[in-house]
């Protein structure tokens, strides 16, 4: 088969796996294709029959050995608000106890929720014990 349709046929593939949520098979398959074409390309294809072969255990080798740690890498990341928790923040408002109101955290006001039964006067500190979306759950300090 000739270098460039290897080629053609693997962009596609990265195509199709961009636009649907495939789980990286399709991206390895296109890897693949693309490696064969380069390498046909440069004249090291052989036959049609190992090309096919060279394909096929390219692309096994590398579903099998490389998408699970992809995935972990790219799925698995925690988002950042982690980091807010523990951290304080200043009622910019009374939060009455179990009541939502504003506070400022790293010089941008939030929604926040008071989780306790004390109420959190104005200008008090308070520590935010986890995050809802858009909005701080904290405790008085």
């Amino acid at each position: 088969m000739d270098w460039w349709i290897w080629l053609v046929v693997g962009l596609l593939l990265l195509l199709s796996e961009a636009v649907t949520p495939g789980g990286f098979y399709l991206f390895f398959l296109g890897m693949s294709a693309i490696a064969v074409g380069a390498l046909s390309g440069l004249g090291l294809g052989g036959p049609l029959w190992f090309q096919w072969l060279l394909f096929s255990v390219l692309s096994a080798l590398c579903v099998f050995l490389l998408r699970q740690p992809l995935q972990r890498a790219l799925l698995n990341r925690k988002p950042p608000v982690d980091s807010m928790v523990g951290d304080l923040a200043l009622a910019v408002q009374e939060i009455a106890a179990m009541g939502s109101g504003k506070v400022e955290y790293r010089g941008t006001a939030w929604n926040a929720r008071n989780l306790t039964g004390t109420t959190i006067s104005a200008q008090q500190q308070c520590r935010v014990e986890s995050v809802d979306g858009l909005t701080l759950l904290v405790r008085p300090e």
